[in-house]
C-alpha cells in the first residue's frame, strides 16, 4: 500500500533528520513500495529538496518530491482553462515565479487577473496590501499553502499562513487553496499508484493540514508526533486520524509487520 509522507516535522526538523526516517524511507525502496514526498513548503526546487534528503543520509529517489508550489501552478493552470487568465501577481520566490512565467503566464504586480500567494522572506507589507485590493477588486485569489507556522532548529517559525490569513481578512475572500488540505489529489494518486483511496497512508505532523487532507482524500491518516501535535493534543482529537505514532521506528514495525 503507497505512501504519500510530509517533510518538515516528519522527516526533518529544518536541517536535521528526524530519528529512524532514513530507516523508514530505506524500508520502502527495499521492499519496493510506492511513495511520494508531499510538502507545503512552496520555497524550494523539488531537486533541491531531493539533495537536502540525500545530504542527511535519507534515500531520495528522482521525482518523489512534490511540493505546494507545484500544485499551485497546476491549480493555475486549471483555472486559466476556465477563465481568462493571462496575468498573474506571485507573492513568492523566484522558483515559483519562474515555475508560473514557464507556462506561459505574464507576471504583472500591477493589474493581475490572479494573485498567487506563497511564502518568501522577501515579501512587504506594500505587496501584502496591493495583493489585498486586487483580490477585492477582482483578481482570482490562489494560496499555495495555508500553514501558519513550520518547525525549525529554532522551534515554530511564521510560514505562509499568516499572510494568507491577512490577505484573505483585508480582502474578503478566501483563496483557492493548492496543497494539503486540498482534495486536489483526491484522484490523481489513487490512478498514480493503481490502487484505491483507502489504501493510501498519509505520514504527517500535522492535523490542519496532513490529517484533513488524509480525511478530505478519503486516504488513510498516520498521525506523527514529531513536528507541530502533542501527545495532550492528538488524544484530545482521535477522530482526526487513523493511527498515532511517537516516532517513524513504531510505523517501521507497521510495515515489518504487515510484510512478515
Amino acid at each position: 500500500m503507497p505512501y504519500l509522507i510530509d517533510l518538515d516535522g516528519t522527516v526533518y526538523c529544518g536541517r536535521n533528520p528526524l530519528p529512524h526516517a532514513a530507516d523508514f524511507i530505506g524500508l520502502l525502496n527495499r521492499r519496493q513500495v510506492p511513495y511520494r514526498f508531499v510538502t507545503n513548503a512552496p520555497e524550494n526546487h523539488p531537486a533541491d529538496i531531493e539533495r537536502r534528503l540525500e545530504a542527511m543520509g535519507i534515500p531520495a529517489q528522482p521525482g518523489t518530491v512534490v511540493t505546494a508550489a507545484m500544485l499551485a501552478v497546476d491549480c493555475l493552470q486549471d483555472m486559466a482553462g476556465r477563465e481568462p487568465i493571462r496575468r498573474v501577481s506571485v507573492l513568492g520566490d523566484e522558483y515559483l515565479k519562474g515555475l508560473v512565467a514557464q507556462k506561459g503566464f505574464i507576471l504583472d504586480k500591477e493589474r493581475p487577473d490572479c494573485v498567487l500567494v506563497s511564502f518568501a522572506r522577501s515579501i512587504t507589507a506594500g505587496e501584502i496590501q496591493d495583493a489585498s485590493c486586487q483580490i477585492r477588486e477582482g483578481a482570482r485569489f490562489i494560496a499555495t499553502n495555508p500553514d501558519d507556522q513550520i518547525p525549525s532548529e529554532r522551534g515554530l517559525v511564521p510560514h505562509t499562513g499568516f499572510i494568507v490569513e491577512t490577505i484573505a481578512a483585508c480582502s474578503g475572500v478566501e483563496p483557492v487553496m493548492a496543497g494539503k488540505p486540498s482534495a486536489a489529489m483526491k484522484k490523481v494518486y489513487p490512478a498514480l499508484f493503481g490502487c484505491r483511496p483507502e489504501q493510501i497512508r498519509v505520514v504527517g505532523d500535522r492535523l490542519d493540514t496532513d490529517m484533513a487532507f488524509a480525511r478530505a482524500c478519503g486516504f488513510r491518516a498516520y498521525l506523527m508526533l514529531t513536528g507541530a501535535v502533542s501527545h495532550r493534543e492528538a488524544m484530545e482529537r482521535p477522530q482526526a486520524y487513523d493511527r498515532v505514532f511517537e516516532n517513524m521506528a513504531e510505523l517501521i514495525a507497521l510495515e515489518e509487520s504487515r510484510r512478515d
